[in-house]
């Protein structure tokens, strides 16, 4: 018995040991993309559209809807609860690709996809709420959901109030520089998104977890 508990105490360091590597190396990942945005050599165009930051980004939120439609399709309990992580991550997706929508369909166009996408989500959270509030009930009291809601709110509150143009104005007063600006403002957005992309992975492995046991129970 003792040697069944010090084995699984081994297993528990092992797996949270892996996980911290994992992460840690996402995150020096992410900071060496931004370093090479920093090198280009026109100083106007540091950290604006169409650079490796503004991809990563991107690329977090396709990887998150991809693993909550995973989630959906496989996990049938927590089906309803991955569907609005879908929908969340599928809207944040949208956003990022503002500046497509009105280049090449029209002005507002990404809004009315994001309005559509909230309100099917809205709907089918709706009809199932009684599926969804017991998987949510699971999901808040998860590592995923602490690290979920850090994500959010540092990139879409946060973020957004730190990278106000009247602040740093006030802040670098006459030696103000847009592309340290963004710079700052693109960094604390990508954390945010990698910490986003932690937790549906650690979402993952929560729902994959507790679905395997009740199988075997």
């Amino acid at each position: 018995m003792i040697q069944e508990s010090e084995a699984s105490v081994r297993t528990i360091l092992i797996e949270t040991l892996a996980r911290l590597v994992a992460y840690g190396l996402l995150m020096i990942l992410l900071i060496q993309l931004m370093t090479l945005d920093a090198g280009q050599q026109d100083v106007e165009m540091k950290f604006m559209e169409s650079t490796f930051t503004e991809w990563t980004q991107q690329l977090c939120l396709f990887i998150m809807a991809a693993i909550f439609a995973h989630c959906a399709y496989h996990y049938l309990r927590f089906r309803c609860l991955s569907i609005l992580l879908v929908g969340m991550a599928t809207i944040g997706l949208v956003r990022e690709f503002n500046n497509f929508f009105k280049a090449n369909v029209f002005e507002g166009a990404w809004q009315m996809v994001v309005f559509t996408v909230a309100i099917i989500t809205s709907f089918f959270i709706w009809k199932n709420r009684r599926g969804f509030w017991s998987a949510f009930d699971q999901f808040r009291q998860s590592f995923s959901f602490g690290l979920m809601m850090a994500g959010f709110l540092i990139t879409f509150i946060f973020s957004r109030l730190y990278g106000r143009h009247e602040f740093w104005i006030t802040l670098m007063e006459d030696r103000y520089f847009r592309s340290v600006k963004n710079a700052s403002e693109e960094s604390i957005e990508l954390l945010g998104y990698g910490l986003m992309l932690i937790a549906s992975i650690e979402f993952f492995i929560l729902v994959r977890s507790i679905s395997l046991k009740e199988e075997t129970d």
